[in-house]
């Protein structure tokens, strides 16, 4: 469940608010100007994100882009999310000011589902990803073992793909070579 907290802020002041030496290790959101809690990251939740991280990174690093894990990105002025994953083009690495606590919305964003997050919160978070230039969102169910692929289509809607344990998880046209099949994301 997301708490949210009474309190404005723009997105310099969140990146400030993260910065901060004790503020680093918490799960904030900036959603529409308001400061959100996530959920804690479970022990499950934190393997599925490193397998799928370890997994991505060595395909993707070194080709045209880097992996990041659990890392802010800013969506707009108001809206400033985490996501388990994501995968940024080099060029928009390299515009990465140091240190800086945000990076640019990634290409390709993961994030790993948890028990408290409503389906309603998780659609508008991939709809804030791909609204704001994310070509495809990841989003895995440790408990279903199952990933859906959302991306929009040509006329601008959302399309969503559910793969499931028997099925093979690729780059999507972002990471030439990728390949995993979806039972290696998950523990058995």
């Amino acid at each position: 469940m997301t708490i949210k907290k009474a309190l404005h802020l723009n997105s310099d002041e969140f990146s400030g608010l993260v910065a901060q030496k004790d503020a680093r290790s918490q799960r904030i959101e900036l959603v529409d100007g308001l400061l959100h809690e996530l959920p804690p990251s479970y022990l499950l939740h934190a393997f599925v994100a490193a397998s799928i991280g370890i997994a991505l990174g060595a395909q993707a690093n070194g080709q045209r882009g880097r992996v990041l894990n659990t890392y802010h990105y800013q969506l707009s002025p108001q809206d400033i999310r985490l996501c388990a994953v994501g995968y940024l083009p080099v060029d928009a690495v390299s515009r990465v000011i140091v240190p800086s606590v945000v990076a640019p919305p990634p290409l390709l964003a993961v994030d790993v589902a948890s028990p408290e997050m409503s389906p309603r919160w998780l659609l508008d978070k991939v709809r804030a990803f791909l609204k704001a230039g994310t070509k495809q969102v990841w989003v895995l169910y440790p408990v279903d073992k199952v990933i859906d692929i959302a991306r929009l289509d040509s006329n601008g809607a959302l399309s969503l793909i559910t793969l499931d344990s028997s099925a093979h998880l690729d780059g999507g046209g972002l990471i030439s070579g990728f390949s995993l099949p979806v039972s290696k994301v998950f523990p058995k």
